[in-house]
């Protein structure tokens, strides 16, 4: 998995990040028979718990090799309020119907200081 920051769209409170699924030579893999389930580890959450909306469980088909994802709370919690809140994202991808995990793990985080939202997603190791 890529983060394509180009497709990245801030929705105030929470952000859409996007990721390629791309094979060793950096081709997007696209057609029928992908689905990603993502895995959400907590690392700190510092104020106010926001919970996770993830697939864990779950695949999602993604047949266009592009997986989006929301990264923070649909809504600010308002002046007065300070939070950091931590994860480690890894993903498993299904393809005809063998499961295969990938390396790239990624770090958001999602700042509240005041009651403004920023929400980050980068590299934690690939």
């Amino acid at each position: 998995m890529v983060i394509d920051y180009n497709r990245t769209k801030n929705k105030g409170s929470y952000s859409y990040f996007y990721y390629a699924l791309e094979n060793s030579d950096g081709k997007v893999l696209k057609g029928k028979g992908y689905g990603v389930e993502e895995h959400i580890n907590l690392i700190h959450d510092f104020g106010l718990q926001v919970g996770d909306n993830t697939s864990e469980g779950k695949f999602v088909p993604t047949s266009k090799g592009y997986v989006r994802d929301t990264v923070g709370p649909y809504h600010s919690f308002g002046p007065g309020t300070n939070m950091d809140y931590a994860v480690l994202q890894s993903f498993t991808i299904r393809y005809k119907g063998t499961d295969y995990n990938l390396s790239s793990t990624f770090y958001h985080q999602t700042l509240d200081v005041n009651g403004q939202m920023t929400n980050k997603v980068w590299y934690a190791t690939q």
